[in-house]
């Protein structure tokens, strides 16, 4: 078996927890929106910088063409390049947001593009992140009173081929979904398991219907997260959507910023509509507080989720050896308590 020198073993130590998908506070640039959401990013609140509470944002400019191409939608090449600058200056992540809002949101032209035009629309949009220098795609295809799975099948394999082409250049790829099971908006929850491994963060677009002392326990925000863990993701991954308002629910935005942070079994991640930041709350010390808390609280379970292999979940095992450190795939037999070079790590399996 490969040895690891010491040098090694830091660095594969590196790998090991960027692995892990870091909670996410992610917010939305929609076209209509593009100067106040310039005016968020470069304020200042309190002790805190916009970069400070965000990880990701999301360009809300572009649509899809029946015919599987992507095209600018009340925004332009001018306007995605300056909030791709920004991210890269600022150490947050800029996400290509392809979203089939027209005259209300139009499934027909979602699926002509995922679904009969598939591969083009899958390299159309890759080439447009690459145009700009954009960190990945954010698919906000939406439905509404469809009938239940409706294209879900042509859904996840768009998403499956989609993945492969973004992971090979090293980009991210989320998704957004609604806030229900089995309900007639799609996709919707139940849709969860046919991602697993494909996605870096699910979006959910619960919002004023979502805080953690709702009526409708399926809302309350402890109850996604372990949603989302059930269907074997990171709870991480798992990322709350909150109104951009100063309150919903009958409790305020920090109230509710609190309760991500308090009531899910871990730190949830968020993500907010929209960056304009429309509720004076939200443009304060004690919000971006809250917002770096989730951004620098590391995750806990959950690593290599994303991308599991033999042994979904598992990590490579490290043992002592002669020489520096010895290497185990996650399919090898695992050293036991009574291994006479001791053992570093085990196998750290996904949530269930």
């Amino acid at each position: 078996m490969p040895r690891f020198t010491s040098a090694a073993f830091g660095l594969t130590l590196a790998l090991l927890a960027a692995a892990a998908s870091a909670n996410e506070v992610m917010s939305w640039v929609p076209s209509y929106g593009i100067g106040a959401c310039r005016n968020v990013l470069n304020g200042t609140y309190g002790k805190y910088k916009a970069k400070d509470g965000l990880t990701h944002i999301g360009l809300q400019f572009w649509h899809p063409t029946t015919s599987g191409g992507v095209v600018f939608t009340g925004a332009g090449a001018a306007d995605a390049q300056w909030f791709a600058d920004w991210g890269k200056a600022n150490n947050v992540k800029v996400l290509l947001t392809v979203f089939n809002a027209t005259n209300g949101w139009d499934w027909n032209l979602a699926t002509s593009a995922f679904a009969d035009n598939h591969a083009a629309f899958a390299k159309a949009l890759v080439a447009e992140m690459d145009k700009f220098g954009l960190d990945g795609v954010d698919l906000d295809l939406e439905g509404n009173a469809l009938k239940a799975d409706d294209h879900r099948s042509e859904y996840k394999a768009f998403v499956i081929e989609l993945s492969a082409l973004l992971k090979a250049k090293g980009k991210l790829l989320t998704v957004c979904t609604f806030n229900n099971e089995n309900s007639d908006n799609m996709p919707d929850e139940s849709w969860f398991p046919d991602w697993l491994g494909k996605v870096d963060y699910i979006h959910i677009m619960g919002y004023e219907e979502m805080y953690e002392t709702s009526p409708d326990k399926t809302q309350a925000y402890s109850y996604q997260q372990n949603l989302g863990a059930k269907a074997g993701y990171a709870r991480s991954q798992v990322s709350m959507g909150l109104m951009a308002s100063n309150s919903w629910g009958g409790g305020s935005a920090i109230q509710h910023l609190n309760e991500c942070i308090t009531k899910p079994k871990e730190v949830a991640s968020i993500c907010i509509w929209d960056l304009q930041f429309p509720g004076s709350a939200w443009k304060t010390e004690e919000a971006f507080d809250a917002m770096a808390k989730i951004k620098n609280t590391a995750p806990v379970t959950g690593a290599l989720a994303r991308t599991p292999g033999p042994k979904a979940g598992r990590l490579p095992i490290l043992r002592m050896a002669k020489g520096g450190m010895e290497f185990i795939s996650p399919t090898s037999e695992a050293p036991t308590a009574s291994d006479a070079r001791g053992r570093l790590f085990r196998e750290v399996p996904a949530p269930r």
